[in-house]
């Protein structure tokens, strides 16, 4: 089983540039695809509003309600995965409710 490494090594400037640089293109992909399903559903250009005829408004907020349910769900299998190699007491005291399960 691992152990807690520390505090993560210095980078240098150029690769910290470079992450940064990603984030913003990840970013900037995320906004324009957030605003093209958006300005899909209010326009009546999916199944849901054109072919079953449920309201623009009724589709964006299940849309997002599965789209946070879904984050939640992978957010606790990934949990689920990376805390079993390491040793429980390095979460003991810190997180009580995910050394019960």
């Amino acid at each position: 089983a691992e152990s807690y490494a520390g505090p993560p090594k210095p980078r240098s400037v150029i690769l910290a540039g470079v992450e940064a640089i990603k984030y913003m293109y990840a970013t900037a992909l995320l906004i324009f695809s957030v605003v093209i399903v958006t300005a899909t559903i209010f326009t009546g250009q999916t199944n849901a509003t054109k072919g079953l005829g449920i309201p623009s408004v009724a589709v964006f907020f299940i849309f997002w309600f599965m789209i946070i349910w879904l984050a939640m769900m992978e957010g606790g299998q990934g949990c689920l995965v990376g805390l079993q190699p390491i040793e429980k007491n390095v979460y003991t005291e810190s997180h009580p409710r995910t050394l019960k399960n």
